[in-house]
């Protein structure tokens, strides 16, 4: 006998750790300058102690360093989010394994569960375009 609302409490909670993961790497995003204005600068607000001024506009060069670490950032995204899709699987293994789930149950959940990381990593990298093209833009 299928464990039905302990599967669906399993993927409930891997749906919502996964979009605390791309939420997260969003977050990262904002806080990468881009010489443009945007609240989540704010977020790393440093003093100078000489007062120095940051040049305004970013360099050609400056820019793809910026693009790469924001790739990094959203390759980090995606490794938390395979990580939730691994730990559930785990679980699921083991509702299995212990007799709570059904081989077809828990093909069914591992099926949504793929679903649910793919969504999730095509978020992120719509994310990662975006910011992309925020920072080559000139």
């Amino acid at each position: 006998m299928a464990d039905e609302p302990l599967i669906d409490e399993l993927l409930k909670d891997a749906h919502e750790r996964m979009v605390k993961s791309a939420e997260a790497a969003q977050h990262e995003f904002a806080t990468v300058r881009t010489g443009r204005a945007s609240p989540a600068l704010l977020d790393r607000v440093v003093v100078d102690y000489y007062g120095a001024m940051t040049p305004p506009e970013l360099t050609e060069e400056r820019r793809r360093e910026l693009v790469k670490v924001v790739r990094n950032l959203a390759e980090e995204g995606r490794v938390a989010i395979r990580n939730v899709r691994r730990d559930t699987m785990h679980h699921l293994r083991e509702l299995k394994t212990e007799g709570e789930a059904s081989s077809d149950d828990e093909h069914r959940a591992e099926v949504e569960l793929q679903k649910l990381t793919d969504g999730r990593v095509s978020d992120l990298d719509g994310m990662l375009k975006a910011k992309e093209k925020e920072i080559l833009e000139v």
